[in-house]
């Protein structure tokens, strides 16, 4: 069942208010879900947009998350662009100007483009959390980094677009984990940011796949390797090797100093060999 306004089918004669009080509960000032149920991303997006006099446009976050998956469970508050200056827990509103051309619909619900959506990811967010968000979001709806840059313009000189700027500037699509973001922001501000992301390497017969590196030099990075057996990690170093790269692995225990020195020691001593 999708979330109601209370008094409104209490007004219709839906109900009476001893049924509303006795089978369903507020999510939100007057907006009711059934008791015992546990509300997905959309259920609570759509209680914030009937909260807010159905004038309000699902945005940021859970925007991002209605585009992925929006029948997942999340406790982050909803991102709601509205007028109203007041609101209850579990909703931020960004009272924000927002052109027309930036509005989609979902089922029905107004929601934010994906490119106004990242836009917003990029602004609102730390950098690290906006890029760990726009990495997979960037791939699943197929906007680049260009069209984020083309609507950044229209916004320049606004609150925060500076913030986005830096946060544009590291976005890969590429990246398939947090883990793989991570790392490669960590090079990134240590001057390293690698060229390319996964890097298929292969000698006609066996395959490894890179997390990220510079081709051009066959140095390769890989990470995600919390699980990999030793052994797993010795081999495809020695393959590397047979195909002439040089290969950093990370892992858990690896302090950021320590993979950054790694890696730029690999870097450098092809550089060097040039």
């Amino acid at each position: 069942m999708e979330p109601f306004i209370g008094s409104e089918a209490v007004a219709r004669g839906d109900m009476t208010r001893g049924v509303l009080r006795a089978r369903y509960t507020a999510v939100l000032p007057n907006i009711y879900l059934p008791k015992d149920t546990e509300p997905t991303l959309l259920d609570r997006a759509e209680a914030a947009w009937l909260w807010s006099g159905k004038c309000g446009i699902i945005a940021g976050r859970t925007a991002a998350g209605i585009y992925r998956d929006p029948w997942q469970i999340s406790a982050h508050p909803v991102d709601l662009i509205a007028r109203n200056s007041r609101h209850p827990p579990g909703i931020v509103l960004h009272n924000e100007r927002i052109c027309v051309d930036e509005i989609t619909y979902w089922n029905g619900l107004p929601i934010t483009t994906p490119v106004r959506t990242a836009l917003d990811l990029a602004r609102h967010l730390p950098r690290d959390e906006a890029v760990t968000l726009l990495d997979p979001f960037t791939a699943a709806t197929g906007i680049t980094t260009d069209d984020i840059w083309w609507l950044a313009r229209r916004y320049r000189g606004t609150r925060d677009i500076r913030t986005a700027h830096r946060a544009i500037l590291e976005i890969d699509p590429g990246a398939r984990t947090p883990e793989q973001t991570r790392v490669r922001l960590l090079l990134s501000d240590s001057g390293l940011r690698p060229t390319h992301s996964q890097i298929r390497v292969t000698d006609g017969f066996k395959d490894v796949l890179l997390a990220m590196g510079w081709p051009a030099l066959k140095v390769g990075v890989d990470c995600d390797l919390t699980d990999a057996p030793t052994t797993y990690i010795v081999a495809t170093s020695e393959f590397l090797r047979s195909q002439g790269w040089l290969y950093v692995p990370v892992l858990p225990q690896h302090t950021a100093g320590s993979i950054s020195h790694r890696v730029r020691e690999a870097v450098w001593s092809r550089i060097r060999r040039r």
